[in-house]
């Protein structure tokens, strides 16, 4: 994400507007190619990676069986990622929607609390992704930054 931020000047849409993780825009923005593996033939479908670079490669481990979906280590598919949109190095309350997520065993919407992200004082950090962990309670939201 920060590769892209450098090359673009802005970090990349890589959610589907309520703040979950869209995996074909994600694929699209940071390898440059579809999830799959394909090529993009339209620019509209690259996220802005008009240059089609490479900022990072998706492991087999980071997709589910059908290679339609990213996952975390404990086979989540639903993944959230919080940008600072407006660039001031903080993620707050202005920057977007703080989603819940589902756990994949427990089917359970986890939500983040505010010992965890504190979004109304900001968070200093350009993004962030989190996912359900384990699945079971709130306690086993696993983040990308902590």
């Amino acid at each position: 994400m920060e590769g892209y931020r450098q090359a673009y000047g802005a970090y990349p849409v890589v959610d589907d507007g309520s703040g979950r993780l869209d995996p074909e825009r994600f694929a699209a923005a940071l390898t440059g190619r579809a999830l799959n593996g394909g090529e993009l033939s339209d620019a509209s479908q690259l996220a802005g990676n008009l240059h089609r670079t490479r900022f990072y490669t998706i492991d087999e481990r980071e997709l589910n069986g059908a290679h339609t979906a990213l996952v975390d280590a404990f086979g989540n598919e639903d993944i959230a990622v919080l940008v600072d949109r407006d660039g001031d190095g903080r993620i707050s309350t202005a920057d977007g929607p703080l989603p819940g997520v589902l756990g994949r065993e427990s089917q359970q919407t986890l939500q983040p609390s505010s010992t965890d992200l504190d979004l109304a004082g900001g968070l200093r950090a350009g993004v962030i992704f989190y996912s359900a962990g384990r699945g079971q309670t709130d306690t086993d939201l696993v983040f990308s930054w902590k």
